[in-house]
């Protein structure tokens, strides 16, 4: 199917996500079809409790529950799935990735989920090695398309019949982070 454009609006915000619908313009048929994106569910090492395996479990099982209900074609985590390595927090990342993707197999394994890199996924790993061991394979199984040079970070990813990218641009030297959906 070719787009030639699209209308977006979005449905509800729930739990800290967004869902979005999307009504597909082009020149075949028009489709309407769900995603959901939400991001940083990350703990807090500042506060009094804090969650050994640097993620809000709780926040992130009920975050997995609601977009559940709305059954969305799929859910683009746009980072800071974990809080990183810190003092505070005795999981290694890479611990803090499996802990996450423990999460995600738990409360939602039929579930599409596109994680992108931010800038606590790389406290504890800044040249990726852990992220691509920890979610590459998933990417990989989900078809999603690499861009040059960025094998396992940016890529877009085609749901039948549509077109979705996902650009992780953070770099050390700047400390920010910003990612692209289109």
């Amino acid at each position: 199917m070719s787009m030639l454009a699209f209308n977006c609006r979005v449905l509800l915000p729930i739990c800290g996500c967004f869902f979005f619908s999307v009504t597909g313009i082009s020149n075949v048929f028009a489709e309407n079809w769900s995603f959901a994106v939400a991001g940083d569910d990350r703990t807090d090492a500042t506060q009094v409790s804090v969650d050994p395996t640097g993620i809000h479990r709780e926040i992130l099982r009920k975050l997995l529950h609601d977009v559940n209900q709305q059954k969305p074609q799929f859910l683009l985590f746009t980072g800071d799935l974990v809080y990183g390595e810190n003092i505070r927090i005795p999981a290694t990342i890479a611990e803090q990735f499996s802990a996450w993707k423990s999460v995600l197999k738990a409360e939602a394994s039929q579930l599409t989920v596109l994680p992108i890199r931010g800038n606590h996924e790389t406290a504890g790993d800044p040249d990726g090695s852990a992220w691509l061991n920890s979610f590459k394979p998933g990417l990989d199984a989900n078809k999603v398309a690499f861009f040059p040079r960025q094998e396992g970070f940016s890529y877009s990813y085609t749901p039948p019949d549509h077109r979705f990218g996902s650009i992780h641009a953070w770099s050390h030297s700047s400390r920010r982070s910003s990612r692209i959906g289109r």
